[in-house]
């Protein structure tokens, strides 16, 4: 996994499906896999990114 791909502080999380937003406020440390957020029972996407 690259270290772009983890979550750092300030970024902040959309669902797609009903809006609702996190905000990151410390620094992911995960050594390996593939950290993400999920809502709706979908992963969410950074905000402000769009699927279309």
């Amino acid at each position: 996994m690259s270290n772009d791909a983890r979550p750092v502080e300030g970024n902040t999380f959309e669902c797609e499906t009903c809006g609702m937003q996190i905000l990151v406020t410390a620094d992911c440390q995960c050594e390996s896999g593939e950290p993400f957020f999920s809502c709706c029972d979908k992963q969410m996407s950074p905000a402000g990114s769009t699927s279309d």
